[in-house]
C-alpha cells in the first residue's frame, strides 16, 4: 500500500542511458511483498534525468515520490492518478536505501503508468509499422490516380507502382528484422517492465491499445 505519494509535473529530458535495461532484464526478480510487486535489478539506468548526452528527448511527465512498505521511492512516469492508501504493484530498481520506479499499476481500476515513451513490445512496434505502410501505400495510390487523370499511360503507372511496392516491402522487411533482432533500449525496457508486472507475451503488449480497450 502507498503510505506516502507526491506528484510533480515536470519536463523530463531522457537519454538512452535512462532506458538502459541490461541490469533490469538480467536480474529481474518478482515477489509479492504485501501489495508490492518488486522487480529488483543490479545495474539499470535509473539515474536522475540529466542532459549530459548529446541526444535528448523531452517529455511532459510526472516526477513521483513516496513511500511503500516503509521504503522511499521516486521515478519519472506518465500521468498517474495514484493516491496515498492505494494498493499498487510497482516495477522498481533497488538503489541504496530506496527504489527507482519504472512503472506503477493500480489493479483495482486497471491503470498503469510507465516511464515516458515505454508502452509497447517489439511485436507491437512492428504492428505499428504495418499501419504506417498502409498509410504510405494509400497516399501513393492517390498520387497514381492523379497521374492517370493527368494522362499518364497505364504501363507507366504499373511500373511506378511495382517499383514503389518493392521498395516499401523491402524497407518494411529490414525494419521488422532490425526491431526483432536489435530492439532499442526503450522497447527492451518496456518488455522487462511488462515481464516484471506479470504480463503474458511482453513482446506483444501494446499498452495504449490495452488502455483504450479498458
Amino acid at each position: 500500500m502507498l503510505e506516502e505519494f507526491n506528484v510533480q509535473k515536470v519536463i523530463g529530458y531522457f537519454t538512452e542511458r535512462e532506458y538502459d535495461p541490461e541490469g533490469f532484464a538480467r536480474q529481474v526478480a518478482s515477489e509479492q511483498v504485501g501489495s508490492l510487486l518488486l522487480a529488483v535489478t543490479g545495474n539499470a539506468a535509473g539515474s536522475a534525468v540529466t542532459g549530459q548526452s548529446k541526444i535528448r528527448k523531452d517529455d511532459a511527465c510526472d516526477f513521483v515520490r513516496g513511500k511503500i512498505n516503509g521504503i522511499p521511492f521516486h521515478g519519472w512516469l506518465g500521468k498517474t492518478n495514484a493516491q496515498p492508501g492505494d494498493f499498487v504493484e510497482m516495477a522498481v530498481m533497488g538503489q541504496g536505501d530506496h527504489y527507482v520506479t519504472y512503472a506503477l499499476m493500480i489493479p483495482e481500476i486497471q491503470t498503469i503508468s510507465m516511464t515516458p515513451r515505454c508502452g509497447a513490445g517489439r511485436e507491437a512496434e512492428i504492428s505499428f509499422g504495418k499501419y504506417a505502410v498502409m498509410g504510405i501505400g494509400s497516399i501513393f495510390l492517390v498520387i497514381l490516380t492523379y497521374l492517370r487523370i493527368r494522362g499518364v499511360d497505364w504501363e507507366g503507372i504499373a511500373f511506378c507502382a511495382g517499383v514503389f511496392a518493392f521498395m516499401l516491402a523491402m524497407a518494411y522487411f529490414f525494419a521488422m528484422r532490425s526491431i526483432r533482432k536489435n530492439p532499442g533500449p526503450v522497447i527492451l525496457l518496456s518488455e522487462s517492465i511488462f515481464s516484471a508486472l506479470g504480463f503474458s507475451d511482453p513482446q506483444w503488449v501494446n499498452l495504449p491499445e490495452k488502455t483504450k480497450k479498458g
